[in-house]
Order: structure tokens, then sequence, then C-alpha cells
């Protein structure tokens, strides 16, 4: 081999070299972009965990507010039915009051 194909080789070796040098560089930016996305997505992850939580969170208090109206009608409701079988029953006790207070005069 001569001097002069040494030297051939040397600089196609050379500029083989410089490229797969560069390959490196793009694959090492690569891997730290892939690394970057990886971040983001486990940051993102954890903030819909989150999200997830506050919302089940704000689902419960929901239900228990759309509970309430149907409460304050049922005690409503109750406290009307309440009132009316008093009276009707307080109705009935003068009536017999009044009935037997007649049979004793």
């Amino acid at each position: 081999m001569t001097d002069e194909e040494i030297v051939a080789r040397l600089t196609a070796h050379d500029h083989e070299i410089g490229s797969l040098k560069h390959r490196m560089d793009v694959v090492e930016e690569h891997g730290k972009q892939i690394r970057e996305i990886a971040m983001a997505v486990q940051k993102l992850s954890i903030n819909m965990e989150q999200m997830l939580t506050a919302m089940t969170d704000q689902s419960e208090r929901l239900k228990c507010l759309e509970g309430k109206p149907g409460k304050i009608l049922g005690t409503v409701t109750q406290s009307a039915l309440t009132t009316l079988v008093t009276a009707i029953v307080g109705g009935l006790v003068v009536v017999v009051i009044q009935s037997l207070a007649n049979v004793i005069h």
C-alpha cells in the first residue's frame, strides 16, 4: 500500500468519523427530546389524576346539593301531613267531647 492510498483511506475514515459524530449528535438530541416528552407525559398524567380526584369530590358535593331539595320537600310534606292529621284528630276529639257534654247535660 502506497502513501497516497494510506492518505486516501485515512481521509475517507476521517470523513466517515465526522459523519458518524454528526449522526451521534442527532441521536443524542433525539434522546434528549424523548426524555423531555416522557417528563411532560408524566406531568400530564399526574395532573389528570389530580383532576379526576377533584371531579370525583365535586360530583359527590353536587349529588348532596341535588338531594337537598328532595329532602326539604319531604320534610315539608311530612310536616303538612302531621298538621293535617293533628287537625283532624283534634276536630274529632272536640266533636266527641261536645257529644259527651250534650249527653251529660
